[in-house]
């Protein structure tokens, strides 16, 4: 029975053996080797990749030659968003009056630079709408204040912009900057000093402010409203000074009356104080002149 099994196995080591025999990994890997095919790159192949390079470029040519010249894409209809009346009544006007052309070969850039030289546009956003439309969307400057020039009274914005007269932003409540000579010099460094006082000051304090006195370089006198006492400021701590005088102007007014100035300059140290003059008094009226009796017939 042991030598039958032991017999048995011999036969079956013997057939695995080789079998292995047929299956080595370099013969195996000559065999795929053998299979693949290397395709070479013929002259026909090359012409027809050319051919079909040539018809799509002729093809997006006469496409491109259609789109710039087809009346269907020539711009007709500009759509203008701007919420300032005399500045789109303008812009419509200037748009109006100029052939814009090709959608797709209007210059958006130089529209762009030509709509921003105007000076209420801060900055205009242009859109393509296709096939003939043009949508405008204008950021408008935002006035700062109003200010006494040598022209008579305009809108100023924060960069120095003088955007026209107040009516063109009714209903803004905007402070008034003054100066002797309608800021015919040192303009720049003037309002640079009137910005910084704004900034300095929070936002209920500063809707307060009635009117900034830059007539003086270098020093800011503030009115509020209500209140015709003028603040000499100085260049500096704008909100300190003024949270100085507010704390006592109470006191002063009911110790002194009405002020003419308050110099908060030297603030620390003291207070310069000076009490307005007193209003005219109006002469009393003269005595009634007494009426004759008639005399009797």
């Amino acid at each position: 029975m042991n030598a039958s099994v032991s017999h048995s196995l011999s036969r079956w080591e013997g057939a695995l053996r080789a079998g292995a025999s047929h299956f080595q990994r370099g013969e195996a890997r000559g065999r795929v080797n053998r299979a693949q095919r290397r395709i070479g790159l013929r002259p026909k192949h090359i012409s027809l990749a050319v051919l079909g390079l040539s018809l799509l470029m002729f093809g997006l040519s006469r496409a491109y030659l259609f789109a710039i010249s087809w009346d269907g894409f020539a711009v007709k209809t500009v759509l203008l968003d701007c919420r300032v009346e005399s500045a789109r009544v303008e812009l419509e006007a200037a748009l109006a009056g100029s052939r814009l052309g090709n959608i797709f070969l209007l210059d958006i850039g130089r529209l762009k630079d030509a709509l921003e030289r105007h000076r209420w546009v801060g900055e205009a956003v242009i859109r393509r709408d296709f096939p003939a439309t043009l949508r405008i969307e204008i950021r408008e400057r935002r006035p700062a204040a109003v200010i006494d020039a040598a022209g008579g009274l305009r809108l100023i914005s924060r960069d120095g912009v003088i955007l026209g007269s107040p009516e063109a932003a009714p209903g803004a409540d905007l402070p008034l900057l003054l100066e002797g000579e309608g800021f015919r010099s040192g303009c720049d460094e003037k309002l640079a000093l009137a910005w910084a006082c704004f900034d300095a000051l929070d936002p209920e304090l500063r809707s307060r402010v009635e009117r900034l006195d830059l007539s003086e370089f270098g020093n800011a006198v503030l009115v509020l409203r209500g209140d015709p006492t003028r603040l000499i400021l100085g260049a500096d701590r704008f909100a300190e000074k003024l949270a100085l005088y507010l704390e006592a102007e109470t006191w002063l007014k009911g110790r002194l009356g009405e002020l003419a100035y308050v110099d908060l300059r030297l603030f620390q140290d003291r207070m310069t104080v000076k009490q307005a003059a007193p209003p005219p008094q109006e002469p009393p009226p003269a005595p009634l002149l007494p009426i004759p009796a008639k005399e009797a017939d």
